[in-house]
């Protein structure tokens, strides 16, 4: 499947079947573990496994067996997890994750399972070890710790809330408190929390990620963060009622997660696809992407905001720069990094062979950064079409652009703005630009360090 055409060389795809949100990540013993929602049988979602990968560097992925599948009962749906030790010492992986019935409701409950060697789970016995049947929706349990306490803390999606719990042996759980925001209900589904302490000079901040499934915005799916702090009981929101952050102003970024043991120094990644149109977009024995991992850190001016920046090693599988010609057309490989020095009313198309346009970014006149996906190519997947504008104006005239096959990822304003989006074409690339200033590194196959 490696050498399948639309293939990509730099981002985790399955080797198979179907794949979104990452699951129970974390680092240990110098390996990333990477969780994901899987279907092995088929590139359409149903019957969900987790699937599990692991790296050194985020470019060279280990695929390992399937983790946890499917029981009599029901499916398994999204969830976190994290090394424990037995009672007789020894380290081990807990995953915890949601158990989504194949009941007509479609019941959802809390279950767990270990492993001693971090590749076959055991589930629980006594599963589930969390059922409130109150809430329709019931899923995606994000477990975690706060600093100096030896319990283990958990926050579980509602369906418009995020509810969290506590316990001393992760069998028995009790509520704490809610996080609601009443003022934006319209956002949607809310999936996926994520909570996270991310330093700022010589303190810390709590962040939380929430995911929100098919009335964002942007008219699809999409992540957004809050930034606040943890009182012992729930998030505290510190900026509320303030505009909506978006991790990204793309439309394929979704159910974003952080590895867990990276707390130092933050690493994120993402489903890179839209609930609005994720099971249409083309399959080639496989159907899911996910997106670069990238560096988490906080700035603040006016307010906090989270910056994301590829992680560092990323750059290491490239050529030197090489300036594209003066002329404004080249041709592309497959598999790129950009530089690119732009100014306000700048502009870029990507096009096939062809001549048909594929993505068109760019900054406008007033100094912000935009994606326009609604050329012709566009059209051919139902609620593909669209433009985004990011939310920040532009304070820099630098932008990193990445093109691997059929993605696409540009960061801009010192990590603020954000945009990931799909395109799909079979023919080599052409790009067209305007006002821009490029420097082209091919993408280089090189052996892991």
């Amino acid at each position: 499947m490696e050498n399948a055409k639309a293939y990509p060389k730099f981002h985790f795809c399955p080797k198979s079947g179907w794949m979104n949100d990452p699951n129970g990540l974390m680092y240990l013993n110098g390996q990333y573990h990477m969780f994901f929602q899987y279907q092995p049988f088929s590139t359409e979602f149903g019957n969900m496994h987790w699937g599990h990968a692991s790296t050194k560097d985020f470019i060279h992925w280990n695929h390992l067996p399937i983790a946890l599948y499917p029981d009599t009962d029901g499916c398994i749906y999204s969830g976190s997890a994290a090394e424990i030790q037995t009672e007789n010492g020894q380290n081990q992986i807990m995953a915890i994750y949601a158990h989504h019935g194949y009941d007509p409701e479609g019941t959802e409950s809390i279950h767990i399972a270990f492993s001693l060697d971090k590749i076959n789970f055991t589930p629980y016995e006594g599963n589930p070890v969390i059922f409130m049947p109150q809430y329709k929706y019931f899923r995606d349990p994000y477990l975690f710790q706060c600093p100096n306490e030896t319990f283990w803390r958990l926050a579980v999606s509602t369906g418009n809330m995020i509810l969290f719990l506590v316990s001393e042996d992760l069998i028995h759980w009790n509520e704490t408190g809610r996080f609601i925001r009443k003022e934006d209900d319209i956002v949607g589904l809310w999936e996926c929390p994520q909570l996270c302490r991310v330093k700022y000079e010589d303190t810390f901040k709590w962040v939380l990620i929430i995911s929100h499934g098919m009335e964002a915005e942007n008219g699809g799916s999409r992540t957004r963060y809050f930034i606040g702090s943890f009182n012992g009981y729930t998030f505290i929101d510190e900026t509320p009622g303030s505009t909506s952050k978006w991790v990204d102003f793309g439309p394929d970024s979704y159910a974003g997660a952080f590895f867990r043991n990276t707390e130092d120094h933050p690493v994120f990644i993402a489903w890179m696809s839209n609930w609005a149109y994720a099971k249409n977009i083309p399959a080639d024995g496989y159907r899911g992407v996910m997106s670069l991992p990238v560096s988490v850190s906080l700035t603040k001016e006016n307010e906090f905001l989270l910056s994301f920046q590829p992680v560092s090693n990323l750059l290491k599988v490239f050529s030197e720069p090489q300036p594209l010609p003066d002329q404004q057309v080249a041709a592309l490989p497959d598999a790129v990094c950009l530089e690119i020095s732009a100014k306000n009313g700048s502009v870029a198309i990507l096009k096939d062979i062809q001549g048909r346009e594929l993505l068109c970014f760019g900054i406008d006149s007033d100094g912000y950064i935009f994606l326009n996906r609604s050329g012709e190519s566009a059209r051919t997947i139902p609620h593909f079409e669209g433009s985004f504008t990011s939310s920040i104006k532009n304070c820099s005239d630098h932008m990193c652009v990445f093109i691997d096959r059929n993605t696409f990822e540009l960061f801009a304003n010192g990590g603020h703005s954000k945009c990931s989006a799909l395109f799909f074409s079979d023919s080599p690339l052409i790009l067209w630009f305007q006002d821009m200033k490029i420097q082209k590194r091919d993408y280089t196959a090189i052996s892991e360090d």
